[in-house]
This record gives C-alpha cells, sequence and structure tokens, in this order.
C-alpha cells in the first residue's frame, strides 16, 4: 500500500507540543497551531504517530471459458490469487504557529516494513496449479506472438518458489504544507470552525522500482514514489457542547517527476517487442520519443488523482475545561473517487512493472478515542476499517494516435489526412504503439482484476505538551 491511502481520512496519531498550551475545544480535524494571539504569543506541536494497515484481496483474472452458468464461450472472471500487504509505519510531524490561526507543518514517514505476498486461491489448488492462467502454457509473448520461449508462469505465485512475495520499507515522502484557520468559534462563537489548507509531498524516499524486489525481510526496497503531490482540503466543524460534528473535503494531485520516477522503459527488454520478423529489443522504448521519459513520457508513471471527504463527530462524555481534560469518541465516515492511472498497483512486485489501474471509490468506516489527560498529555487511539470497490489491476491501451499511417512507399508516415485511429502495423519501429501494452494481461480478455478488498487500521499515539 503506497502513503496515499494514509492520506485518504485516515489521519495519523499525533502528539502535540504547545509552548503555551490551552484547552482543545475543537474536533482535532480542525485543529490549527496559531501565534500572537494575546497571551498565547507562539504554538509548537511535535507529533509522533504508528500505524499498522492490513490489506486483503482477491485477484482475479479474464478467461475464455465455457461459462458454467450459461453453457456458452464467455470471458469469466477465474479467481486466481489471494493477495496480502502489511505495513508498519511511523509519521512524525512538526507544526508551528505562524501567526493568529496560520499554521506552518511538516511530516516525516518511517515505514518499518511493507510486506507483500501473493498465493494460489483455494480452489486454483483444488482444481490444481496446472489449469491455472498463470502458467501461460500457450506462449503468449510480451507483444502477442505465440512462441515456445515464452511459456511458464508470468511471475512466481506458489509459496515453492519462495519469490511470492515483497518486502519494502525505509524513508517514505515527505511534506510540508499551510492550514489558515478562516473561523474560529473560540473567537465567535456563533460561528463554526473553518480551516483551509495546501500540503505539498515531494519526492524523499529512496526509489521504489519494480525491478528491484525483495523476498527477503532483512533486506527492505525502497518506498519512495519520486513524485510531487499537492494536496488542498477544506474543513469545518461546530462545538455543540456534547457533540462536536465535522466535514472535511481533500483533493490529490499527483505529478511523477519523469527524471526519478521509475519508467517502465528502464527494462525495455520485458516490454512488448514490435517486430515479428526480427525479434529482440525493438519498440518504442528503444526507438523514437513519444513514450520515453526523454521525449513526451507517455508511458511514464501517472499517479491516480484522488478526491474525496469525511463526515463525522467526536462525541463528549466528559469535558473539564478548567482542568484542560477532554474525552472524545470519534465516529466517521469516510468517501474518495480514485481515478484511474499508471501506478504501483498489488501486482507490481509480481509483474516487475508499474501497470495501468481501473478507477474505484475507497470507503471506510472510523471509530476513535481521543483523550486530553492534563494539560500536557493526550493520547489517541483509532481503527479504521475500509474496503476498495473492485477494479482492473492491468489495462494499458494498446496506443495513441498521433497522426501516422502508412504511406505509397510501405512506411509509416505523420500527414494531416491519416485516419484518426492507432496504427499498428506490423514490422515498424512504431511511434503509436504504447510498449507497456502486454497482450498477455492487458488484452481483454486477460486483464487482471483485484475484488473483495479490505483494509484494516490501527493507530496509536500519545501526546506530550511543553
Amino acid at each position: 500500500m503506497n502513503r496515499y491511502a494514509l492520506a485518504l481520512g485516515l489521519s495519523t496519531i499525533s502528539l502535540f507540543g504547545v509552548f503555551r498550551p490551552t484547552a482543545a475545544v475543537a474536533a482535532e480535524i480542525t485543529e490549527v497551531a496559531d501565534a500572537a494571539d494575546g497571551d498565547d504569543p507562539f504554538d509548537f506541536e511535535l507529533e509522533v504517530g504508528w500505524s499498522r494497515t492490513q490489506v486483503q484481496a482477491k485477484i482475479t483474472r479474464e478467461n475464455l471459458q465455457t461459462n458454467p452458468r450459461t453453457g456458452q464461450p464467455d470471458i469469466v472472471d477465474v479467481t486466481e490469487l489471494r493477495y496480502r500487504d502489511i505495513r508498519s509505519q511511523l509519521d512524525i510531524t512538526a507544526r508551528a504557529g505562524l501567526y493568529k490561526d496560520l499554521e506552518l507543518h511538516a511530516t516525516l514517514p518511517i515505514v518499518f516494513l511493507d510486506a507483500q505476498a501473493w498465493w494460489p486461491a483455494k480452489p486454483l489448488v483444488d482444481a490444481g496449479l496446472q489449469n491455472s492462467t498463470l502458467n501461460n502454457d500457450e506462449g503468449i509473448c510480451p507483444g502477442g506472438q505465440i512462441d515456445a520461449s515464452c511459456r511458464g508462469p508470468l511471475f512466481p505465485f506458489t509459496d515453492d518458489t519462495g519469490q511470492n512475495n515483497s518486502y519494502r520499507g525505509g524513508l517514505g515522502d515527505g511534506s510540508v504544507g499551510l492550514t489558515w484557520g478562516i473561523m474560529n468559534d473560540e473567537r465567535d462563537p456563533w460561528s463554526p470552525r473553518l480551516n483551509i489548507g495546501f500540503d505539498w509531498t515531494f519526492p524523499s524516499g529512496g526509489k521504489r522500482s519494480p525491478l528491484d524486489v525483495s523476498h527477503s525481510e532483512g533486506d527492505l526496497k525502497p518506498v519512495g514514489l519520486k513524485t510531487h503531490v499537492f494536496s488542498f482540503h477544506v474543513a469545518t466543524s461546530k462545538n455543540l457542547g456534547g457533540i462536536d460534528p465535522f466535514l472535511k473535503f481533500y483533493y490529490h494531485l499527483p505529478i511523477a517527476n519523469p527524471e526519478q520516477a521509475f519508467h517502465n522503459c528502464e527494462a525495455a527488454d520485458r516490454l512488448a517487442d514490435m517486430d515479428d520478423d526480427e525479434p529482440g529489443v525493438q519498440n518504442t522504448c528503444t526507438v523514437g520519443s513519444e513514450w520515453r521519459a526523454d521525449g513526451e513520457n507517455r508511458g511514464g508513471l501517472r499517479p491516480s488523482h484522488i478526491g474525496g471527504f469525511r463526515l463525522g463527530s467526536e462525541f463528549l462524555p466528559y469535558y473539564d475545561p478548567a482542568q484542560f481534560i477532554r474525552v472524545a469518541i470519534e465516529l466517521s465516515f469516510g468517501a474518495a473517487y480514485v481515478s484511474e492511472g499508471r501506478n504501483f498497483s498489488e501486482l507490481s512486485d509480481a509483474l516487475q512493472r508499474t501497470t495501468w489501474t481501473g478507477d474505484f471509490l475507497r470507503l471506510d468506516g472510523r471509530l476513535g478515542v481521543r483523550v486530553r489527560a492534563s494539560r500536557y498529555a493526550q493520547f489517541h487511539v483509532l481503527a479504521t476499517l475500509g474496503h476498495d470497490t473492485e477494479h482492473q489491476l492491468t489495462g494499458e491501451t494498446i496506443g495513441k494516435d498521433l497522426g501516422y499511417c502508412v504511406g505509397q512507399n510501405g512506411q509509416l508516415e505523420k500527414r494531416s489526412d491519416c485516419p484518426p485511429v492507432v496504427d499498428l502495423t506490423p514490422n515498424e519501429v512504431n511511434p503509436e504503439r504504447n510498449p507497456n501494452y502486454d497482450f498477455r494481461f492487458d488484452q481483454p480478455g486477460r486483464r487482471f482484476r483485484i475484488e473483495e478488498l479490505t483494509r484494516f487500521t490501527i493507530f496509536i499515539g500519545g501526546e506530550v505538551d511543553f
């Protein structure tokens, strides 16, 4: 699981450190450190939070076979694999007040362990591994040719290989941002709290590459995406005495660094060979510039855009502002739309490439307890249960129309009168063909899909105020 998932309403657990602390009366989601505010000249907060997230899912694959319900040939989603990802992470965040209700903050994530594993689903074991569509008995090559040299498993997927797993860890991508409290119910009791914020996640972790996979927990590979993410949010809450309802909207705009982020063309020999007559590495990674990182970079990393909201309330069974004691129980619901894109998917470390994933909805519910025991100490425990709707894990388009077609000399030419279709002329180094497209798992009828994905996250943290 990548870092963007924590940003979809799975808030980090925090340790606060406030120079001149005051009792927190607003929902955590709208708290802002400030400065030059009457008898509170400066707030500084140090947050530390540990989270453990476990993802479990089923991976299916399209296959042309007799549909058992109709008895007719049909494309059926065949259950092939079970998938699990366990991620343990520490987030360290510093926050400082710049002026009244204006906060500067920065976060440094440290991934202790990100362990992925995939293995045959139970129905597959019952049927026999030789019947798995992952064995590629037909000998389909990445470029669509049929050749005996291409026979064999698409990737190691059984326990006996010792390679049906992946271990990563280390420094993640850090972030820095601003939050401004436009409205504050402590200043104007009649108004709700309302703040807006901007965050920039920058490449700070080591470069993640699906070509660099470890099968040992003692040799963790990097997790950094080398992607800039610009995040925007608006949040509001209103303390009504015993309850504190809140609402937050957010959007994450990712832009991969073409000079640093992984590109499938780094392993051109693993991609589709476009010349049937002259086998070898000959594709738009090695000839032409449309798909390469040093050209138009149409074939590079294209992380998904994410937009969503969180709606809920904190319930206050006990609140004593004179003693700075506050006990809050949070109940909330989150939903986000994740767009299609070329991502590090659940199968990237298995297929050793980024894959084109379909769009989906990410839903979750959260239950948490936040306790401020005194003006100097606060503790948090939150649990989140989430679900991603089913979506494609592979599904590259075969190419993009760039205005080329075959001329009278039999060669590709770029002309204004070329038909608006992707030209798939064989025996040519065709600039319109997508080098990421693999006939083994991107062609309709052979694509992978993830279903029944559940995500459980536990957050534990404490707060010390200075």
